[in-house]
């Protein structure tokens, strides 16, 4: 795929999205409990062959100044192939880590990856799974073409030194130097995850019902009606939190709304009342897509795009689905009495509206 993009060659493919219960995201979580965020996981295996692998004394190096300088954790992975691989980091790497090379499933994999906040990694099968859950990811490529295996997905980053004999595609370096790995320094990459980290902090919002009055597929503007309070969120961006909004609109694919009138709604958050930016989903609840809600992809794509560290931020709503959301990410949730509900056993919160959940919010900074 990025191969024909980069050729200019239309390559209508979907981005890859790997479905967790909530279940799995909980055990992950609880798993990873014990660790001080922000948790780097480290991959230092690739299964294909020696000349797909980056340096351990290198990954341990990196590790030891992530957590130097974020306060954070590391977890090593890896099959149980590649133990001998992932124990060479974990003797250089004294503390403030989790050794599970060769100690879990395959989902049990997935689901601790999605729990980290950034992914370092060779070009391997856990490079595309960290892509596929929405972790941000850096990929060291040597004997391989990135162009052609590497991340599937906007946001991450592949670091990759040119030589005459690289991409070569063999298992092990035929000139026995391993000069497309060797001349990548931890040096760089330490400092490319420091580019990469998340670390903004976002207040997501529903639209219909939390925002805006619930008009049961908002399709004209006689029937829009701003919801009060909403001056207030000014006070939360002068606190540095970025305003995003996510909302479910199926009523585009049946065909009960334009998606342009969706988005001149949504523009009007983005242009009047100061929102960073505005997300939807367009799609069915059947066609099951990564992107509704409670699904988290609206907001590991925000996760990306604005480098926001969700452990840290809030997710408001007015259903089960965007506290379910909340959950699944590692957000705190409000419930706005507003709209569809007035209780939610899944909300950590509950705000009679805007003011209210903004009063809630700064009152949470002041504690903290």
């Amino acid at each position: 795929m990025n191969l024909l993009r980069s050729a200019g060659i239309p390559a209508d493919v979907e981005e890859p999205a790997i479905h967790l219960s909530l279940e799995e995201i909980l055990r992950a979580r609880e798993a990873l409990s014990s660790l001080q965020r922000p948790i780097l996981g480290v991959n230092p295996g690739a299964t294909f062959g020696s000349a797909k692998r980056w340096l351990p004394a290198r990954f341990a190096d990196v590790a030891n100044w992530f957590k130097r300088d974020t306060g954070g954790s590391v977890v090593i992975f890896g099959s149980e192939r590649e133990a001998a691989l992932a124990h060479e980091i974990d003797k250089r790497v004294p503390e403030g880590k989790l050794f599970l090379a060769g100690k879990t499933s395959l989902r049990e994999l997935t689901a601790l990856i999605a729990e980290c906040e950034i992914m370092l990694t060779n070009d391997s099968g856990p490079m595309h799974i960290a892509c596929a859950v929405g972790t941000p990811t850096v990929a060291i490529f040597g004997s391989t073409d990135p162009e052609l295996t590497g991340p599937a997905a906007e946001g991450h980053s592949v670091i990759k030194k040119e030589f005459s004999c690289s991409p070569c595609f063999k298992r092990t370096c035929a000139t026995k130097d391993l000069r497309c790995m060797y001349t990548v320094t931890a040096e760089e990459v330490f400092f490319r995850i420091k580019e990469m980290l998340p670390g903004k902090r976002a207040v997501f919002f529903d639209r219909d019902g939390t925002l805006c009055k619930d008009a049961h597929y908002l399709k004209d503007w006689k029937d829009f009606e701003m919801l009060p309070g909403i001056e207030s969120l000014a006070e939360l961006r002068d606190k540095g939190f970025l305003l995003i909004g996510i909302t479910n609109q199926s009523g585009i694919s049946r065909g009960l709304l334009t998606e342009s009138f969706a988005r001149e709604v949504n523009a009007l958050f983005t242009e009047k009342h100061g929102f960073d930016d505005f997300y939807y989903c367009p799609h069915n609840p059947d066609d099951h897509c990564g992107c509704r809600k409670p699904a988290p992809g609206m907001l590991l794509k925000a996760r990306l795009q604005y480098k926001i560290d969700l452990k840290k931020s809030f997710v408001i709503g007015d259903k089960d689905a965007d506290m379910l959301l909340a959950r699944t990410v590692g957000a705190q949730s409000i419930l706005v009495t507003t709209g569809k509900q007035q209780t939610s056993p899944y909300a950590d919160a509950v705000a009679a509206g805007l003011r209210e959940v903004v009063d809630m919010i700064l009152s949470n900074e002041e504690k903290t």
